[in-house]
């Protein structure tokens, strides 16, 4: 209605910082057509290091003819241990060409992409900004997750090996 309004900022972010191994493979089969493959390749990480996290809400409900209601609220987590597991998976084809230059071949590779980016540590919890003024209520939370992210798309590349 005419003189109420709620304003709400809601944000939560996260960092990692470790070490680790790294390790992949690749297979890779030829192809009934000259100079064509397919390829399978596989990497994996796995890291122990440490988390910076927070959780932030902010607000303000106002209804009038009442005073407004503002505030804010901040969690955060720094320096806690935490383990990131990564992995990531390929699968394409490729084109493959010998130089008549150099003792080389160029190719070119077309395929298929999935990782999956997870951290594992301590939860952060969250913050939260709310309240009724007359008859008009708001309620928000924000709340920090470590990470978690799946991607997934097609993917171009060139190159050369010898």
């Amino acid at each position: 209605t005419t003189g109420n309004f709620t304003n709400l900022i809601l944000s939560n972010g996260n960092g990692f910082d470790g070490t680790g191994v790294t390790y992949g493979f690749t297979i890779r089969r030829p192809l009934f057509f000259p100079h064509t493959y397919a390829f399978f390749s596989a990497r994996g990480s796995a890291m122990e290091g440490q988390t910076d996290s927070f959780g932030r809400s902010a607000g303000a409900v106002a209804s009038s003819p009442s005073a407004p209601l503002v505030g804010a609220a901040t969690v955060s987590r720094n320096n806690s241990d935490a383990n990131l597991y990564i992995g990531e998976f390929q699968l394409g084809l490729e084109c493959e060409y010998r130089l008549r230059c150099l003792p080389a071949y160029v190719f070119l590779r077309t395929s298929y992409e999935y990782q999956d980016w997870n951290i594992v540590g301590r939860p952060t919890g969250g913050a939260g900004f709310g309240g009724t003024i007359g008859e008009l209520t708001t309620n928000s939370f924000a709340s920090a997750g470590l990470g978690d992210t799946q991607l997934q798309g097609v993917t171009f590349a060139t190159g050369l090996t010898w």
